[in-house]
């Protein structure tokens, strides 16, 4: 996956009216969230608890979604649809690790976006 299209701000853009400054806060929302929503998950996976984990799934995908990271946004849909039905404990590892993976790219992919939106 390129870094470039990791993310796509046309929906944020949409929702934020083309303002600039509504844009930015909530970019710096999203970077400052997405770690620990990423943490909510982790803690569910490690406390076996299906359900916090689906919640928090769903939680970070209207996120994912605003910000155009349809791989990210992808990867919740499934933890959130499926729970740990099919996925060993490894696969459910995995997708986790993508997700902080996806996650923390995005972050500072955002940060340096921050600059357009001043």
């Amino acid at each position: 996956m390129k870094r470039t299209s990791l993310i796509n701000l046309e929906t944020l853009n949409e929702i934020c009216d083309g303002d600039k400054s509504f844009m930015l806060e909530m970019i710096n929302v999203f970077i400052a969230q997405a770690s620990l929503q990423v943490e909510e998950i982790e803690n569910a996976v490690k406390e076996k608890d299906e359900d916090k984990m689906k919640k928090a799934a769903h939680k970070y995908k209207s996120s994912a979604f605003i910000f155009g990271i349809t791989a990210l946004h992808e990867l919740l849909e499934k933890l959130e649809a499926n729970g740990f039905k099919g996925v060993d404990e490894i696969g459910i590892t995995q997708i986790v690790e993508k997700i902080r993976n996806i996650s923390n790219a995005a972050i500072d992919l955002l940060k340096e976006k921050r600059s357009e939106y001043k």
